[in-house]
């Protein structure tokens, strides 16, 4: 006998939210606690520069699954997945697959996230994050010495 999912929502009344909101997968989402981005009004995982909204904090076995998503900016701290070893109290920046980095020191425009409240020392980690509206910071680096 096959199961009927039930579909329930927390927050489905329109106008506005605070800290989560219900979004629809883009496609299937396989990892929680990573950085989604808006793709028409649904979700995908970001890649690299892209702009986050928020955090997925479930999966989805397919597009159009109901996901939780934590907006960033909301006030309060989320889980994120690490893509390798973090400090605490580094900015983090997302990269593939909606993971987070430290915000790296080579040249470049970087978005930062939030800060990283927790360690971690291998990809796959959660990390405790405060974060914020995304910023974008500037690396240079003097050639000259």
């Amino acid at each position: 006998m096959k199961k009927e999912k039930q579909i329930i929502f927390a927050n489905v009344a329109e106008g506005t939210h605070e800290g989560n909101i219900t979004f629809l997968a883009a496609a299937p989402i396989s990892t929680a606690h990573v950085l989604v981005a808006l793709q028409g009004n649904a979700v995908h995982p970001t890649a690299a520069g892209e702009l986050p909204i928020g955090v997925v904090t479930d999966e989805a076995e397919a597009a159009e699954d109901p996901v939780n998503v934590q907006l960033l900016g909301g006030g309060s701290t989320t889980l994120i997945s690490a893509a390798g070893p973090i400090s605490s109290g580094t900015f983090v920046v997302g990269t593939a697959n909606g993971k987070i980095i430290p915000l790296p020191s080579t040249s470049g425009t970087h978005r930062v996230v939030g800060i990283a409240l927790s360690t971690a020392t291998m990809a796959g980690e959660m990390v405790e994050v405060l974060t914020g509206l995304p910023f974008n910071i500037v690396v240079t680096t003097d050639s000259t010495d």
